[in-house]
């Protein structure tokens, strides 16, 4: 199937909430397929972002404050409902990696959450990752790993996803 027909039948599953994200973690879909993001931060402090683009849905807030990095469903300041998906709950499977360097390049601190799956409902914070202060070192880079969708049934495979097979 050609991938423009692919992308089209995902954007139609995610909008009527025939695909609450993924359930279950697939380390080679995850691989294959997540959106990776980075973001730099300077120094400690509050920080509030979110990595633009079409997300699927699923607007997702990332807050860092006193060490703890925090991930939020985004429903409630949406001006109207095609903005985001308002189903009551919305799955998605993530990877939160932080470095810091020493100032020639080396890898001073490092921590990974690992791949893991997490369900958020209607405005729901979830704390995803507490640093240890004594050994953080600013700037931190932030990179994440993110998979909004179930991940497809490769062609080939018997039993196509019942949401996909809907469509064709």
């Amino acid at each position: 199937m050609p991938l423009y027909r692919t992308q089209w039948l995902t954007m139609l599953r995610v909008e009527q909430d025939l695909d609450k994200g993924p359930v279950e973690l697939d380390l080679e879909a995850l691989e294959r397929q997540s959106l990776r993001c980075g973001r730099k931060l300077n120094k400690d402090g509050e920080y509030c972002w979110r990595w633009t683009g079409y997300s699927f849905g699923l607007d997702l807030l990332v807050s860092y404050s006193n060490r703890l990095f925090m991930f939020k469903r985004n429903t409630y300041t949406q001006q109207y409902s095609g903005a985001v998906s308002l189903a009551p709950t919305r799955s998605l499977c993530y990877r939160l990696r932080v470095i810091s360097l020493d100032a020639a390049g080396k890898i001073q601190f490092q921590h990974s959450t690992g791949y893991q799956t997490l369900s958020l409902e209607k405005d729901q914070e979830q704390a995803i990752m507490v640093l240890d202060s004594k050994l953080v070192t600013f700037p931190l880079f932030v990179c994440c790993n993110f998979l909004y969708l179930t991940p497809p049934v490769p062609s080939g495979h018997q039993g196509q996803s019942q949401a996909l097979g809907a469509f064709q």
